[in-house]
């Protein structure tokens, strides 16, 4: 018994359900912690060197005005059903 629900009770119907279970397995009996959704959180924005997906700028630009005229008026999608 691990002390972990997922690993103590679930059972897998597939062979990648058995192989990541028994990787969550050792990882739990080799003195790995489980992230909470906050501790998720903050490890991802420690990586990403403190910025959330919240603080990121948006993906378009002021040097993105030229691109978005140029293409302003053409479509590559079909038009939607009626």
């Amino acid at each position: 018994m691990t002390g972990d629900a997922v690993v103590d009770q679930y059972q897998p119907r597939t062979e990648l359900g058995h192989e990541l279970l028994e990787l969550r397995r050792a990882y739990i009996l080799g003195g790995g912690k489980l992230l909470s959704w906050d501790e998720l959180d903050e490890e991802m924005r420690a990586r990403r060197g403190h910025v959330s997906r919240r603080q990121e700028p948006d993906a378009i630009t002021a040097g993105d005005d030229d691109m978005i005229a140029h293409l302003d008026g053409v479509s590559h999608l079909p038009d939607p059903a009626p």
